[in-house]
């Protein structure tokens, strides 16, 4: 079997983040203590490497019915993606009141409930077919069809959750922790651009495979 450079590039990017979150493992394991700092970007790397693999995953599958498995599936691993950013977030700009990442676990649990029993996912409604698309030479799929009916609840969700992140970033900017927050600032915003951009391949408006995976290499850079 011949590897495409599509499919080369998103094993490069999940590599690079199993990589990173090795390398945080082995470090924490040689001085013997968990940072929390260390912990969090290793839990951070190690979620966006295997949401990597999923999404390649998703964009090869090879039916209508496997494609339905693995959009369950990628949807889960994207929402510890987002559980992983908030925890990087609260532990690098120390400015996430407690009460607020109560909440934000609660609504967490609820997102979680709806995407595992609803058929597709809280990302996609009805599949109707699969179409062709590419990325560097490779062949990939993504799927026609229409958006959950209950998308509009994970919208909310993720807004609040941008709202949350952004709050951190400017309290951690204003207490003096400056350099961290403006670090922050920029992988947040390579993130949300990459995954607005999945948004539209969604709703069919570009026809690439999702890209947020390569985004997420933002903090390895």
């Amino acid at each position: 079997m011949t590897v495409g450079w599509g499919t080369l590039a998103y094993g490069i990017a999940a590599g690079a983040q199993l990589g990173l979150a090795l390398v945080f493992l082995l470090n924490g394991a040689r001085t013997r203590r968990l940072d929390p700092l260390m912990a969090s970007f290793g839990f951070y790397s190690f979620s966006m490497g295997v949401a990597a693999l999923a999404t390649v995953r998703l964009h090869l599958a090879t039916s209508i019915s496997d494609y339905a498995d693995w959009v369950r599936i990628f949807g889960v691993f994207g929402l510890v993606v987002i559980v992983a950013t908030v925890i990087l977030v609260a532990v690098w700009t120390a400015a996430i009141p407690q009460v607020a990442l109560w909440v934000f676990a609660a609504a967490t649990v609820v997102i979680a409930v709806f995407q595992v029993s609803l058929p597709n996912g809280l990302l996609v409604g009805e599949i109707e077919s699969l179409r062709n698309v590419e990325l560097l030479g490779d062949q990939f799929v993504v799927h026609d069809g229409s958006a959950s009916t209950w998308r509009a609840v994970l919208d909310v969700y993720l807004i609040g959750v941008f709202a949350l992140i952004v709050v951190a970033i400017v309290r951690g900017y204003r207490s003096g922790k400056r350099t961290h927050a403006m670090l922050m600032a920029a992988t947040v915003l390579v993130t949300i651009a990459t995954s607005y951009y999945d948004s539209l391949v969604d709703f069919g408006v570009v026809a690439t495979p999702y890209l947020a995976s390569f985004g997420a290499l933002a903090p390895a850079i």
